[in-house]
């Protein structure tokens, strides 16, 4: 079930030149008609071009684009500052939470300063310092 038209003739049986001019050597019947080919043409590109209703392809998908590149990673000193200042926050909060009754004080509304003089009795005070020895007494006798 070809649909191409048969060859007429072969270009070898085709003259090119008249007898007088021929020469012992045939003329290569391509040189002078470069469209004629020997092999099959393309059957698609036929199709195609006599308008065919086939669509031609849809173009390939474009590939994604690439991925920036990840940052440099920081020295590791760099890295691991937030897990010391982790460990150090409890040290940095300590006299912070020793002036925190105090600070709590400061907090509270002004009726609670009422108890402010009983609630520093409950505050240890210093002892004061004991007196010094007494001199020794002559004794009467």
């Amino acid at each position: 079930m070809n649909s191409y038209p048969a060859p007429s003739a072969s270009p070898a049986a085709v003259p090119t030149s008249t007898p007088a001019t021929r020469s012992a050597k045939p003329e290569s019947r391509t040189a002078s008609t470069p469209f004629i080919t020997t092999s099959r043409p393309d059957r698609t590109a036929t199709l195609r071009s006599v308008g065919s209703d086939n669509p031609p392809p849809p173009p390939p998908p474009l590939p994604p684009p690439p991925l920036p590149p990840l940052p440099p990673l920081p020295p590791l000193p760099l890295l691991l500052l937030p897990l010391l200042l982790l460990l150090l926050l409890p040290l940095l909060l300590l006299p912070s939470l020793l002036l925190l009754p105090s600070l709590l004080l400061l907090l509270l509304p002004l009726p609670s300063l009422l108890l402010l003089p009983s609630l520093l009795l409950l505050l240890p005070l210093p002892l004061p310092p004991p007196p010094p020895p007494l001199p020794p007494q002559p004794t009467l006798g």
